[in-house]
């Protein structure tokens, strides 16, 4: 009875990474369509696979699951896929953490802009069709993912592109590389 009860409420999600959040099979879809060989072949084994044994692990699997997001509508795909996860669950708004730069910095250069466009559609969808609504929280570079060559090409064009999605995104995330920059060195940027 409690069972049912908590599934019936309903509920926000204020913490989920985009790319972390994608079904398995989903997962596979994707790297059959891409092109991408994963470490393993089966949905049940994508579930052993994610359970996480250090951050390095981590890591290996974010970049792993991003490899086999390889267009604008990959993106658009994982998205309307979580949203109907969530809509299922009866989350009915999530906080969503999307890192545009890995999806145009590891030999794919998705254009910005095509990127929060399939977010947009996604969420527009997930609005109209199920009920369910998201605010994108756009994480940008971090030194500690070892991209800091990047540093003083790549955070303005995701500063433009996500400054144009003011009516839909969360917040947008500036790691801690940006202290001395001549952007706006808080941890955060309130929306747009």
């Amino acid at each position: 009875m409690l069972d049912e009860f908590v599934r019936a409420m309903p509920k926000v999600e204020l913490h989920v990474h985009l790319e972390g959040a994608i079904r398995p099979a989903l997962l596979l879809e994707l790297a059959q369509k891409n092109g991408v060989l994963l470490p393993v072949e089966t949905a049940d084994q994508i579930e052993r696979w994610y359970r996480f044994t250090d951050f390095p692990h981590f890591i290996e699997i974010y970049l792993a699951i991003s490899s086999c997001i390889c267009t604008p509508d990959d993106i658009e795909l994982v998205a309307r896929g979580f949203l109907e996860g969530q809509a299922a669950q009866n989350i009915r708004y999530s906080e969503v953490i999307f890192a545009p730069f890995t999806h145009f910095s590891r030999n794919r250069h998705i254009p910005f802009d095509d990127q929060m466009r399939a977010l947009s559609r996604a969420r527009h969808w997930a609005v109209a069709e199920l009920g369910v609504d998201v605010g994108w929280k756009i994480r940008h570079l971090s030194r500690s993912c070892g991209i800091d060559r990047f540093r003083s090409t790549s955070v303005p064009p995701v500063m433009s592109a996500s400054a144009s999605c003011h009516h839909w995104l969360s917040t947008r995330f500036l790691d801690s590389w940006m202290r001395g920059s001549t952007l706006p060195s808080t941890r955060m940027i309130p929306r747009c």
